[in-house]
């Protein structure tokens, strides 16, 4: 939270949340030549990233398979663009895994499986891929949270049955506005601070409420 990134969004999504804040993204959009793409972005953020930006690849869901191939090509000729590697986390919903030849190209991977309060049936958002995801090294978990049941639901149903270190878990509220921040900020604080987990700010809402002068 809070550091220097560059966003990509890719559309088209597996899951359709009620609570999605992205529903645009759930059809697949206009499809792009990869390296043409890639040059584009480092063209557009040459100077952030060499000033030590990283690269958010997010959606939709960013691990669909069709994305697999782009994904290496775009990643492959963005480095080749800029002259080096930057850091590049990938933001999953843990139900695909990435093949091999993509892995070795991601840092991290933020992965947050969605819980019930999603609208999501079970089987199609907790599905075998968790497991690579719980015993990666570059993984950590995003519980987004509205009430305690949710923090129980994501303790008995994915924490402990994968043996996902209190290190590696955070929480966050859910809220798509700053009043319902505010509001239930502490609460999700509080539960965090109790399971030994971390707690998780939507620094963005925060922000988009302050003025700023020149």
């Amino acid at each position: 939270m809070g550091r220097h990134s560059v966003f990509v969004r890719l559309g088209g999504c597996n899951l359709k949340c009620v609570w999605c804040d992205t529903v645009k993204v759930w059809r697949k959009g206009e499809s792009y030549d990869p390296t043409v793409f890639a040059e584009l972005v480092s063209e557009m953020f040459h100077r952030q990233f060499h000033d030590g930006a990283m690269l958010v690849i997010t959606g939709g869901e960013p691990l669909i398979p069709a994305y697999h191939k782009p994904l290496i090509s775009f990643i492959t000729h963005l480095s080749n663009h800029l002259g080096f590697h930057p850091f590049i986390e990938v933001e999953t919903n843990g139900t695909y895994e990435p093949p091999p030849d993509l892995d070795s190209l991601i840092s991290s991977y933020a992965c947050s499986p969605k819980l019930k309060n999603s609208g999501v049936p079970k089987e199609k958002r907790l599905t075998p891929s968790l497991n690579f995801f719980a015993h990666s090294r570059k993984s950590f978990f995003k519980f987004v949270v509205k009430s305690w049941s949710d923090v129980v639901e994501a303790l008995t149903e994915i924490v402990n049955p994968l043996n996902i270190p209190p290190s590696k878990v955070w929480l966050m509220p859910c809220a798509d506005n700053v009043q319902t921040l505010i509001k239930l900020a502490p609460q999700v604080a509080h539960w965090a601070q109790k399971l030994g987990w971390n707690y998780s700010e939507r620094l963005h809402l925060r922000l988009n409420c302050l003025c700023f002068s020149p």
